[in-house]
């Protein structure tokens, strides 16, 4: 089985990590801040089975939608709508992947996108990685309208999330 180097996924998660600082959970309403916006995914509470298509040239389409629990600076749920399309004799490679996301919690919602890599690791784990923007928010998250968010997860060799954390820096 091919794959990437584990070491070479770590250094670049390490790098995208280094860029962020933690700190303490947010108020909603509360203003804007330099101070990134850091969410952990928790358990899986729904979603389904992929749908895959492999086309008649061997490009594969692969899509499933998931709902996990967040944790950290928002409190609630996360739906995503994720999509690869690839070569299928690329499958253990670097795969692209994109994702349409919506969290709700119970003040209100944010919505956009994220796209980036898929990784297959040489120890039959995943990492993927993936930036995008904040599209739509509601009067609470007015702030983070336009916001960089950033998605690093780890999965294991089924491709259960062992670990996932988004971040979002909020717009100067």
């Amino acid at each position: 089985m091919r794959g990437i180097p584990v070491s070479s996924v770590v250094q670049a998660t390490l790098l995208l990590a280094s860029l962020f600082a933690l700190g303490s959970p947010r108020d909603v309403g509360a203003q804007p801040s330099s101070r990134p916006w850091v969410l952990e995914l928790g358990e899986a509470v729904g979603g389904g089975p992929p749908d895959i298509d492999v086309l008649a040239n061997g490009t594969v389409v692969f899509r499933i939608e998931t709902k996990a629990a967040l944790g950290g600076d928002l409190e609630g749920t996360l739906a995503q709508r994720i999509t690869q399309v690839f070569d299928g004799a690329d499958e253990d490679g670097l795969l692209p992947i994109s994702t349409l996301w919506k969290i709700k919690t119970s003040a209100g919602v944010l919505e956009g996108y994220y796209s980036g890599t898929f990784i297959h690791l040489e120890d039959g784990s995943h990492e993927i990685l993936q930036s995008g923007r904040v599209l739509r928010v509601s009067k609470p998250y007015a702030d983070l309208y336009q916001a960089e968010i950033f998605y690093l997860g780890t999965l294991d060799s089924g491709h259960s999330v062992e670990q996932a954390t988004l971040t979002i820096a909020a717009p100067h």
